[in-house]
């Protein structure tokens, strides 16, 4: 299926939005902006649950990745993915490296392997939207003081590197980079995003237009502006 790609930003930041609200409305010393970045996982799928779409969480990636002995993945080794939506709540992913653990352990058991060509159960990885977040600003807190933002190559090289996560997974067609930008005015959150989309396109990454929302927050450490920026990640 086709997602769409607005209504999954819109819901980010509806998400995000609710969350400083109920913080503003706490009167809590530290805002939205000094949240970890493990953090903003809940309010986004909290956010992302309103579209009626199902909304899963640290889905591992359906693809062998490296750390593998021979041909059976060791499970801590899998490299995972921070949000998966599926086309409807309750469903889950098919998963075909658990397959082959279940084949295994009931060849060594009293019951028949189910053969390794069936396909798994559940929902097949290329019809949910696999989603990566990443979370930046101009100012941070440093040893409990303000501070101008990290490194920004730092930033870059991670981001690029969730892209490339997305689209080098052979059964992942559909997914996107959910950048979360804290800084004074929206037009920073903006070129924030357009910059990592330059890059990984001069890097031939397979990245589309990005879709841009945001909203004002309480200005704490010297962010006045939350901006999501949504850059899909298709491949054939």
């Amino acid at each position: 299926m086709a997602w769409d790609f607005r209504e999954i930003a819109l819901a980010t930041a509806q998400g995000l939005r609710e969350r400083a609200e109920a913080i503003d409305a706490e009167q809590a010393v530290h805002g939205l902006d000094q949240l970890r970045e493990i953090d903003l996982h809940e309010p986004v799928a909290q956010g992302l649950a309103q579209t009626g779409r199902g909304v899963l969480r640290e889905v591992p990636f359906p693809g062998t990745d490296p750390g593998h002995r021979g041909d059976r993945p060791q499970r801590r080794d899998r490299l995972r993915c921070d949000l998966v939506l599926t086309p409807e709540p309750g469903q889950r992913l098919a998963d075909p490296i658990e397959q082959i653990v279940e084949a295994d352990r009931a060849a060594g058991g009293l019951f028949e392997a189910r053969s390794l060509g069936d396909a798994p159960a559940g929902l097949p990885a290329t019809e949910a939207c696999w989603l990566e977040l990443k979370a930046g600003g101009r100012a941070h807190l440093a040893g409990g003081w303000a501070a101008p933002a990290r490194d920004y190559g730092s930033t870059l090289k991670t981001c690029l590197a969730d892209i490339a996560k997305l689209a080098e997974e052979g059964d992942v067609r559909e997914g996107g980079l959910l950048l979360v930008v804290f800084g004074p005015e929206e037009r920073y959150a903006r070129e924030s995003v357009e910059g990592v989309v330059h890059a990984a396109l001069d890097a031939s990454m397979p990245v589309a237009s990005p879709e841009h929302e945001g909203f004002e927050i309480n200005d704490r450490i010297g962010n006045t502006w939350c901006g999501v920026g949504l850059i899909p990640v298709r491949t054939p």
